[in-house]
């Protein structure tokens, strides 16, 4: 993803497609202002990212499955028309699994990001990073 000049919005710069997902079922969801992306590399700590963000949101009591409340929308295996459904239908926060490497937030790989400026940043990098 890259920022586009003005808006602050990431527009897509390249198609990611393989065996495993497909980076053009992000077009299907309308994300909301107050979305979380949750955006890391494979083993390296997204579930548990996403249980912190979740622990967050339902101030520590869930409501359903974790993959259910924070699916990883990219993964083709999901049916994506149910998928997307779901999503509409999330009333809570909702937060998003990915693993594509187009998602980082300020040139940083991986981590969470929300589609509301007034967010702040959480990040787990692979290494032991964190800002």
């Amino acid at each position: 993803m890259a920022i586009s000049p003005g808006s602050g919005d990431p527009q897509r710069t390249r198609r990611i497609h393989n065996h495993h997902f497909d980076s053009r079922r992000w077009d299907h969801v309308a994300l909301r202002d107050d979305d979380i992306v949750i955006a890391s590399p494979y083993k390296s700590g997204t579930t548990w990212l996403q249980a912190i963000v979740a622990h967050l949101v339902f101030d520590g009591e869930l409501a359903a499955p974790l993959a259910d409340l924070s699916p990883w929308l990219e993964a083709n295996y999901h049916d994506l028309d149910a998928l997307v459904l779901t999503l509409e239908q999330q009333r809570h926060r909702r937060f998003i699994k990915s693993h594509l490497p187009s998602m980082p937030c300020h040139g940083i790989p991986g981590g969470v990001f929300s589609t509301s400026p007034a967010m702040e940043g959480m990040w787990r990098c692979r290494f032991g990073i964190t800002t």
